[in-house]
């Protein structure tokens, strides 16, 4: 899993609300007590809506940050907190993998 992460590469402008609202669709499609979604992002929503406005649905967002840069941090702490999710710092791989395994234990 975390070389397929870490495979990824990101590209263009990212609407982080768009990808919420996504993920919230998809997982009203299945029966669960709890709806959480795991976001690998910098955090920098660059097109689209207001991502703290696009949690509907969603119970708990955690956040795998992958910038260390402090706007980045702070804005990915800013959406674990409305989402009642927890913030991870994913920018190394050795963060990423640590991360990981804390986040799914």
């Amino acid at each position: 899993l975390v070389d397929d992460l870490l495979s990824l590469r990101g590209k263009g402008r990212t609407d982080l609300a768009l990808a919420l609202r996504t993920a919230a669709r998809e997982l009203a499609r299945e029966p669960a007590a709890e709806r959480v979604a795991i976001v690998l992002s910098d955090c920098r929503a660059t097109a689209g809506g207001d991502p703290l406005g696009a949690l509907g649905g969603l119970d708990r967002v955690d956040v795998l940050g992958s910038d260390p840069d402090p706007e980045a941090v702070a804005a990915g702490k800013r959406l674990a907190g409305r989402a009642r999710g927890r913030y991870f710092s994913a920018a190394r791989f050795e963060d990423l993998q640590t991360s990981l395994v804390a986040l799914l234990a």
